[in-house]
């Protein structure tokens, strides 16, 4: 017996290989979204290899320009604690893309031949030539990922200069490294040049950045490191002076993580979701398998089978398509998490990860997809088990007590239907568990949709409100060279205000700080700013307090969140030139700089930071369409040009495009994130959908033998299945509902504030009708086959 039921086992996969195909493919799609837990992992793997290849620095100071011969950079390395150490030449300058001008970062590389710190690789082409009458240079990898700049090997493209001359650049190759590639994706396009070619553009001598890595990372260590250096540096120059605060980075941060760190908890979220769906997802699979096959129990106990051997040969079975689908899970979970990494990492950091497979879902894989399976069906053959032989062979998995219960009777009595509709529903009522455990498939995939899908539209609709709180239409600045300020004056700024469609022109500096040991920006704005605050307590500093330099600040919520303060504390900021104690009078709601911001007076900011006047000013126009605000930016440069300053500017609105194009790569990782979840649901729709056709053709036959037609057999189905369609549509509106405040909820925590869920009707229309659709779909096949059988055949193999 236990031979033949050991057959038997392996027969039933063969035998019935739709079924067995469909079982597999939902199970290996449940076990497939469980490698969401790997990507992770994988991603700061493939982080540390690269972390250790570019040599990313752990301590920068920001001179303003320093000049080091080579024999006192050697002298530099050979510090105590000192790994490695190079000087940097940096300039912000302008590019000319077309007919646009774009803010570009350009990076000097002291030797291409020999760099410790912030490796500069060459991807593609060669490296530029030092000592060369034509300027070269590389272009970031990110550039061309993100979009900001496109252009390839070969092209030469125009540059100014500090004196404002346009000078050619020919682009020799694609260079990439961590540090900078990180700040294109944030920010700007970068180009790599040799530092004289810095020197030149910016028009002055040496080094505004040291970049060192450490032997000994402790913070005791690091501390005495950088005075060391410092105390180098202010040997070889009594007079440098630095234009920011020092910056440490921990041995495991890394350009980027800040950004990816905080879709990790969104990460768990929806893996946590993925294990419990492939949970739920394999017990309704193989207790609706076991169920099913109730009187094929029935019959295996009428001819003498026991229980328990009974048990171990379904038992067999579903280990076997376990086994299978823990196999192609595997398969589709390693493309998936790799595929996502490698997206993720071009994302965040313009990484190129390798293949890589993790332990820890390779493990969970094999649990769910093995363990799972056998205990998710010990239930259901418990229950089959002590079933009695003649209420087995009579249901044939009908329900026995059909009939008896409120919902089968008022459906038989629902004679406003067509006749087809009611053998639809009836069906459906007859086989409750089935019918519940398909609904709740339906449930799943349509609640998943509709959850990121208003997850999506509240992140968009704070990105947009957000990008129209900041910097007017243009922003003027005063061209820098080695990160030095040109400052606007009052002459200047009257200037603005006599260009024709000019409507406003105020003040802004900006400084970075460390709130309360919280890197972030601190805001130097007016009393009347144009920047749309909105205060959750607290209040806006008054026109007296800015006037009169008060030290008075309104944080970002964020920021409150995360250090505790409130109004009437006392938040101590260190800028570049020390440690400064601002009192806190208000909270922001606002998410600028992600919700971390601090906000001052600006003459406040500009005595801290030891300037006169402002270099950045808002212009906001009469007109705000984009073609008036271009011309706007023409007048505009002429006027103050010809008042004898030297200036940038900046559109607006096509930062914000950027920006509008940022917050839809982060809606198309969320999406991406939930995928995985979309695809268990609907692969579990049509498995039972079709399951539920080809399980039943005995039926199909005895109804085509008393007459009924094609036509007929398919709408009796094809209202079952959208019965069962619309119903999990229903209870997938309030699982969407509760998924999607669930995951916003993660996703405000991760940027410690909190957001209200968006949750507007359309997309439960488009829900509704992409479930329809997929019904409809997914009927066809099955029943074009079932009507198709003789049946004659299809009751010989009944």
């Amino acid at each position: 017996m236990r031979s033949a039921l050991t057959r038997r086992s392996w027969r039933e996969l063969t035998h019935r290989r739709v079924r067995a195909t469909l079982t597999v493919a939902t199970l290996a799609a449940a076990i497939a979204g469980l490698w969401l837990f790997a990507t992770p992992s994988l991603m700061n793997s493939a982080i540390d290899d690269r972390v250790a290849t570019d040599r990313v620095h752990e301590v920068l100071l920001k001179p303003g320009g320093i000049r080091i011969t080579d024999a006192e950079l050697a002298r530099l390395r050979s510090l105590p604690n000192v790994a490695g150490l190079d000087g940097r030449a940096t300039f912000w300058t302008d590019l000319e893309v077309g007919d646009q001008l774009r803010r570009v970062w350009v990076v000097g590389v002291h030797d291409f031949a020999d760099q410790q710190v912030n490796v500069v690789s060459v991807a593609a082409g060669v490296a530029p030539r030092q000592h060369n009458e034509t300027l070269e240079g590389l272009t970031e990898a990110q550039n061309e990922r993100t979009g900001r700049f496109r252009g390839g090997v070969g092209d030469t493209v125009e540059i100014r200069a500090a004196d404002g001359s346009w000078r050619p650049l020919h682009i020799t190759g694609r260079g990439q490294t961590l540090e900078f590639g990180s700040t294109v994706v944030e920010d700007n396009p970068v180009l790599y040049v040799p530092s004289e070619t810095v020197n030149e553009l910016a028009g002055y001598q040496g080094f505004t950045r040291i970049e060192a890595r450490l032997v000994d990372h402790s913070p005791a260590a690091a501390a005495s490191t950088v005075d060391t250096v410092r105390a180098g540096l202010g040997a070889i120059d009594p007079g440098v002076v630095y234009n920011d605060i020092t910056e440490f980075r921990p041995p495991d941060e890394w350009p980027g993580k800040e950004g990816f760190d905080r879709f990790v908890s969104l990460f768990w979220v929806i893996a946590g979701v993925s294990l419990l769906s492939a949970i739920v997802l394999v017990g309704t699979t193989m207790t609706t398998l076991v169920r099913d096959q109730t009187r094929e129990i029935g019959i295996m106990k009428a001819v003498g089978g026991r229980g328990r051997t009974i048990a171990r040969s379904f038992l067999a079975t579903a280990l076997l398509l376990g086994g299978a689908a823990t196999l192609v899970g595997i398969a589709v979970g390693v493309l998936l998490a790799n595929l996502l990494v490698a997206y993720l990492g071009g994302r965040f950091v313009g990484l190129e990860p390798g293949w890589q497979v993790s332990p820890l879902a390779v493990g969970l894989s094999l649990a769910v997809g093995l363990g799972v399976t056998a205990l998710a069906s010990l239930p259901a053959l418990w229950r089959a088990a002590r079933v009695p032989v003649r209420e087995a062979l009579e249901t044939a998995g009908i329900e026995a007590r059909y009939g008896v219960a409120r919902l089968d009777r008022a459906l038989a009595r629902a004679r406003f239907l067509p006749r087809p509709a009611q053998y639809g529903l009836r069906n459906a009522a007859r086989r409750k568990g089935r019918s519940l455990s398909t609904a709740a498939l339906v449930a799943f995939a349509v609640g998943t949709v509709v959850a990121f899908g208003a997850v999506s539209l509240t992140l968009v609709a704070i990105s947009e409100q957000t990008e129209k709180l900041e910097g007017g239409d243009i922003v003027v600045y005063g061209v820098t060279s080695s990160g030095d300020r040109l400052p606007l004056d009052a002459r200047a700024r009257e200037a603005m205000l006599r260009v024709d469609g000019v409507a406003a022109a105020q003040p802004f500096a900006q400084s970075h700080v460390a709130a309360d040991e919280i890197d972030t920006w601190a805001w130097g704005l007016p009393a009347d700013t144009i920047y749309d605050y909105e205060l959750v307590r607290g209040r806006w500093f008054s026109a007296e307090e800015a006037a009169s330099k008060a030290r008075v600040a309104v944080i970002g919520r964020a920021l409150a969140s995360q250090t505790g303060l409130d109004i009437g504390d006392t938040v101590d900021v260190e800028d570049r030139t020390g440690l400064v104690a601002y009192e806190v009078i208000g909270v922001d709601d606002r998410m600028v700089n992600d919700g971390e911001g601090l906000f001052v007076p600006v003459d406040t900011l500009l005595e801290v930071n030891r300037f006169d006047d402002p270099s950045v000013f808002w212009v906001t126009g009469a007109s705000l369409e984009a073609a008036g605000i271009e011309q706007l930016n023409g007048r505009l440069s002429q006027a103050l040009s010809s008042a004898g300053y030297s200036v940038g500017t900046a559109l607006r609105h096509v930062e914000r495009e950027a920006e509008r194009s940022e917050a839809r790569t982060i809606v198309a990782i969320i999406m991406a994130l939930g995928l995985p979840l979309v695809a268990v649901g609907m692969i579990g729709l049509v498995s039972a959908l079709t399951t539920n056709v080809l399980e039943r053709q005995r039926e199909i036959a005895i109804l085509r033998s008393l007459g009924a037609r094609s036509r007929q057999i398919r709408r009796i189905y094809r209202a079952e299945g959208l019965a069962l369609a619309l119903l999990g549509w229903l209870a997938g509106i309030g699982v969407g509902y509760v998924l999607g405040r669930v995951v916003l909820h993660f996703i405000g925590n991760s940027f410690h504030t909190s957001f209200a869920l968006r949750f507007p009707l359309w997309p439960l229309g488009v829900a509704l009708v992409m479930t329809v659709v997929v019904a409809l779909a997914v009927l066809q096949i099955p029943l074009r086959r079932a009507c198709r059988l003789q049946p004659g055949e299809a009751l010989r193999y009944e």
